[in-house]
């Protein structure tokens, strides 16, 4: 069993080390696929400031933050499972408490985007309310879900310690459904964005601000 363990900390090193050395060649590669503009520009300050004017002008009467908080619970929850299965494969129970905060920040994050500053819409089409209520519906499972590892994580650390390692497990795949899930609903978030175009100029979202 220790030979096995010994063997799979091995390997999950080597492999973060391969994609940490890997990393700027990935960058570099993306780069030299991007068309670079040659042609000179030549500034008109009067027209950009205008332009900034206007760009102001419509920030204030956008009608939803949820495209800025939407990210938070995305990245946090993403982290989390990750951080928890690796701590179950390396046994780091010193990373508890970090996937703990995690775990919670992408709780209180998910509820702001979805019930805080969640945009109502208006005029969707039958398809695109479709895929509204697929994206709502995974984002309740995650939101679910990232309950459920939280409760499983606090027992594990602070009222069940005979039983940690199993209750971590049972963690580690709780967490990973929320993770998928979110995913998911993120997909269909970004169906609804650049297919059905819902949300860019404000199309398709109620504005409080024109009642």
């Amino acid at each position: 069993m220790d030979l096995t363990l010994c063997a799979m900390r091995a390997i999950v090193q080597r492999f973060a080390m391969c994609l940490i050395l890997s990393f700027p060649l990935w960058v570099l590669s993306a780069h030299e696929h991007h068309k670079k503009d040659t042609v000179p520009v030549s500034v008109d300050m009067e027209k950009v400031l205008s332009e900034v004017s206007t760009a102001s002008d419509k920030h204030k009467s956008f009608p939803t933050l949820h495209p800025l908080v939407v990210h938070f619970p995305i990245v946090l929850l993403l982290l989390a499972s990750i951080l928890q299965v690796l701590r179950v494969v390396l046994k780091k129970k010193r990373w508890d408490d970090m996937i703990l905060y995690l775990l919670a920040g992408g709780i209180i994050t998910a509820y702001l985007a979805g019930e805080v500053f969640h945009p109502h819409t208006e005029g969707l089409s039958s398809h695109a309310t479709i895929i509204l209520e697929r994206h709502e519906l995974f984002a309740s499972l995650a939101m679910f879900s990232a309950l459920a590892a939280l409760l499983s994580k606090i027992t594990a650390m602070y009222f069940y310690r005979k039983r940690q390692l199993m209750l971590e497990m049972i963690t580690a795949v709780i967490l990973l459904v929320a993770a998928a899930s979110v995913s998911v609903s993120g997909h269909w978030g970004a169906y609804l964005t650049h297919i059905e175009g819902v949300g860019p100029q404000g199309k398709f979202l109620e504005n409080p601000s024109s009642e």
